[in-house]
């Protein structure tokens, strides 16, 4: 047996005789490349057939010889994405270099995305092109990394937030130019609030973000426009250049119901508006939505000041009955967005256990205990978590077994959608598609899928008793 075939023999392939047909297109690559890494990158491709399907089509474009310590991560990124091969291979003969960022790049700041993406004010077309084409050269980067194994899920996370920081800033930045071009200067501060997992700086493969447009002030506007119609064109504009679909996708999908009044409020709103909204018609489940609010466009001192004048809204020193109700009446939603009983239990997000309920665990607990102690006005929820165990509010062995289950839960999620860059949650019934899931998770061997389960069972039964510890204080 040749070195190839033990290595074709060892990859743990559900269909040998689709991975040797696979394996005769690319045999001379292979043939060329480090033996010990064909081995091992096939053994951890979540398709290894796939992968080398891919690799032909990938030298059909790019034609480029195996270098050492660059075989095994390529042939496992090919066999995980069909997404990101389709990135590689858009690059044309360029892939090899954007494979070597892949590997060597460990992050860039929302500031390097600014940076690389500063054109000025170019027109429409052009920002949404150079907008979407860059996010899918740094979903490959992020993408690859965390596949590969060379990123935690907290650094993935973080890395997507960071790119869509700097594309929703340098959007600003473009459509503000273009626009005081065409409209003339407006006096006063645009910022863009991040909400939700962007706010957090948690964001996965296909993420929303959640925004909120806010200005300084109300007032006139050259030729006759109100400030308010200059700032809210802006922000209509900003929305379409990251949402709107064109022949590159889309940057991130917007949503913009968190804004105050929701959607029959205005797209972009006055600080004083904002304030008086939330000081008079403020409800729990919108303090909820502020925990992890911060500006991640246009004026950042605006944007701070907002979410420094929001702090007593958010923040309660004195907890109240009603507060505690409208709580449970929140955690009904979470149990009434749980999807049926056949979805429910294999939906990372919305099942039992899921990642809904972790996020519910730990902002409940900061709007209970956050306006007397300061320590848990954190954004992020393990960072968060880390805070309720440090201060005594939860035990901290709980909240280590809800802390690696949230890891566990936003990895299987993220390994989900990065097959082909889709919005799902849902662990497939199709046993080829389970046992490529549990090898992109890294499971091995024969039982791989049944480990796979066993380890999701364990980290959503934590998730439940946490949950359950919570509602028990409430009572008492």
């Amino acid at each position: 047996m040749t070195t190839l075939e033990q290595a074709l023999a060892a990859s743990g392939a559900s269909d040998p005789a689709r991975l040797r047909d696979a394996a005769a297109a690319v045999a001379p690559w292979l043939g060329a490349a480090p033996a010990d890494e064909v081995a091992t990158g096939l053994a951890a491709a979540g398709d290894p057939a796939a992968a080398l399907n891919r690799l032909a089509r990938l030298l059909e474009v790019g034609d480029a010889a195996p270098v050492p310590g660059r075989a095994a991560p390529l042939l496992r990124i090919l066999g995980a994405s069909a997404a990101l091969a389709g990135a590689l291979v858009a690059e044309g003969t360029a892939w090899p270099t954007l494979l070597e960022t892949v590997l060597t790049v460990r992050t860039r700041t929302a500031a390097d995305h600014r940076s690389a993406l500063d054109r000025g004010a170019v027109d429409r077309a052009e920002l949404q092109t150079m907008l979407r084409r860059h996010r899918h050269r740094e979903l490959l980067r992020i993408g690859g990394r965390d596949l590969v194994g060379l990123a935690s899920v907290e650094e993935t996370v973080r890395e997507l937030s960071a790119l869509a920081e700097g594309a929703i800033d340098a959007a600003v930045a473009s459509v503000r130019a273009r626009l005081t071009r065409e409209w003339g200067e407006a006096r006063g501060a645009f910022v863009v609030l991040g909400m939700g997992k962007l706010g957090g700086e948690e964001l996965n493969y296909s993420s929303d973000v959640d925004l909120v447009y806010v200005y300084e002030a109300d007032g006139e506007q050259a030729g006759a426009r109100t400030l308010a119609q200059f700032f809210s064109r802006l922000a209509e504009d900003v929305t379409r250049a990251l949402g709107e679909r064109t022949g590159d996708g889309v940057v991130f999908r917007v949503d913009l119901r968190l804004r105050p009044g929701g959607t029959e409020g205005p797209v972009a709103v006055a600080l004083p508006a904002a304030l008086s909204y939330y000081e008079t018609f403020g409800e729990t489940w919108e303090r909820a939505a502020w925990l992890k609010a911060r500006p991640v466009g246009g004026d950042r001192a605006l944007g701070e000041r907002l979410v420094g004048e929001l702090v007593p809204f958010v923040h309660r020193r004195y907890l109240d009955f009603g507060t505690i109700e409208d709580l449970k009446v929140m955690k009904r939603k979470v149990d009434a967005s749980l999807r049926a009983p056949e979805a429910a239990s294999r939906d990372v997000k919305l099942g039992r256990g899921g990642i809904r309920e972790v996020e519910f665990f730990v902002q409940a607990q900061q709007l209970v205990h956050g306006g007397k102690d300061a320590r848990l006005r954190a954004r992020g929820t393990l960072e968060v978590l880390a805070a309720l165990s440090d201060a005594g509010y939860v035990a901290p062995a709980l909240a280590e077994r809800v802390a690696a289950a949230y890891r566990f839960l936003r990895d299987v999620e993220h390994k989900l959608q990065i097959v082909q860059e889709r919005q799902t949650q849902l662990v497939p019934t199709d046993p080829e598609e389970q046992l490529a899931l549990a090898r992109r998770l890294g499971f091995r061997g024969a039982d791989a899928v049944e480990a796979f389960e066993t380890a999701r069972a364990r980290h959503t039964g934590a998730v439940r008793q946490g949950a359950r510890v919570v509602i028990r204080n409430w009572k008492e």
